[in-house]
């Protein structure tokens, strides 16, 4: 009864290490948030990979009321054979979007976006979330 007991209490912990081992999804290793902004946000380096990988970049924004406003994202990364330079989003006057793109990226190249902000005569604003994650 005593090796039973040991027995079972070996395989319970022995599951318990095997369950905090296994990953269940995706890992965010970025998030940046700009909230009520009137202005571009330059180039942003979201994160640097210490080794290849897969990742999925997405971004949510919202154009202020003012119908003169517009936006536009880029991402940019390196992968295998090149580096991205890609609009993304665009924006004007009321209105939103999302964007989720599935990108590979070589080690030691920076994952970045930027947004242009257009607004010669407004006082609008954007919110902006951009989230990195890992596959």
């Amino acid at each position: 009864m005593k090796k039973l007991v040991a027995v079972a209490a070996i395989a319970a912990l022995a599951m318990i290490g095997i369950a905090a081992c296994v990953p269940f999804g995706p890992t965010i290793v970025a998030k940046n948030s700009y909230i009520m902004q009137t202005s571009s946000t330059g180039t942003v380096t979201l994160y640097t990979p210490s080794e290849d990988g897969d990742y999925v970049i997405s971004a949510y924004g919202v154009d202020g009321p003012d119908g003169t406003i517009e936006t536009t994202l880029k991402f940019y990364w390196t992968d295998d054979y090149f580096s991205s330079n890609q609009d993304v989003m665009d924006l004007s006057g009321y209105s939103y979007g999302s964007i989720a793109k599935s990108i590979h990226v070589t080690s030691g190249n920076p994952i970045q976006f930027s947004l242009a902000y257009y607004c010669s005569t407004c006082s609008s604003s954007y919110d902006l979330v951009v989230t990195l994650t890992k596959q």
